[in-house]
């Protein structure tokens, strides 16, 4: 058995394991996510290891990625303030993200196309298309940086369909984590200034992202469109060209079955 082959059993085995436990794990506290102050609690009741805890919590949220990450990201901020908040939720994502990375390249496509919802398969085709096109570096980047920048592209599985890309490591790594910089440090401060009761401040946040979320939905929605259709046109001119192959295949057949009738004929005449 290859090394490469026993590598990839071993990490999927691993991932499954990782993903059972977490899921045994938040059977029974799915509340956390739901309500800030259950979780605050439940962080800061483990004392001095409150902190350690969190940043586990956030890289599980980015690699087992059914925990809804933003709540995580505004309780960082009514826990630990805004800006301490905001070191751990980036440096959280960040493992994470390296982990995601590393798991897409070693378990390849099929793993990540299992991971993916149906209607977030056209990510992997866009981010595919672009790496097999001309000149694919330079709009690959520019296209993580952008997909980890906009809402409502799940950002998490992100880093598993970019390790299945020819992206540098380096680029990937320091491009992600600079795109997500404005949403989570958006959500820290959230946070922050609902413990402090500041709701003007969270009205006009939530004015802001509103807006935000509606403009980036109504891209992501034309994107969305625009790598089906295209994909669709490059399969339909497959088609075609594979229907214009086979009369000449046909052709070449009947030609061949001419070359042998003519052969059969020769060799009666020789024996004749």
């Amino acid at each position: 058995m290859k090394k490469k082959t026993i590598t990839s059993i071993i990490t999927g085995i691993v991932i499954i394991a990782i993903f059972i436990a977490t899921i045994m794990f938040f059977k029974d506290r799915m509340y956390l996510f739901k309500d800030v102050n259950a979780f605050k609690e439940y962080v800061l009741g483990f004392g001095n290891w409150s902190v350690p805890v969190f940043l586990l919590l956030q890289v599980l949220q980015v690699v087992v990625f059914f925990i809804p990450g933003e709540l995580v990201q505004i309780a960082a901020g009514y826990i630990f303030g805004p800006w301490w908040g905001f070191v751990l939720c980036i440096v959280g994502s960040a493992i994470g993200g390296v982990i995601n990375f590393i798991i897409g390249m070693i378990l390849g496509r099929p793993f990540v196309e299992k991971l993916m919802s149906k209607k977030d398969n056209w990510i992997i085709e866009k981010l595919t298309a672009i790496n097999e096109g001309k000149n694919h570096k330079k709009r690959l980047y520019g296209a993580i940086f952008l997909f980890y920048l906009i809402p409502g592209i799940p950002k998490d599985v992100l880093g598993y369909i970019c390790g299945i890309t020819s992206a540098k490591f380096i680029w990937y790594f320091v491009l992600s984590n600079l795109a997500r910089v404005p949403a989570m440090l958006l959500s820290t401060i959230f946070g922050n200034e609902i413990s402090n009761a500041n709701w003007p401040l969270l009205i006009i946040i939530a004015v802001v992202v509103a807006i935000i979320c509606v403009l980036s939905f109504f891209y992501v929605k034309k994107l969305k469109a625009k790598t089906i259709d295209k994909k669709e046109t490059v399969e339909k001119k497959d088609e075609t060209v594979k229907q214009d192959d086979e009369p000449a295949e046909k052709k070449d057949e009947v030609v061949i079955q001419k070359d042998e009738t003519v052969e059969e004929k020769d060799e009666t005449s020789v024996e004749e």
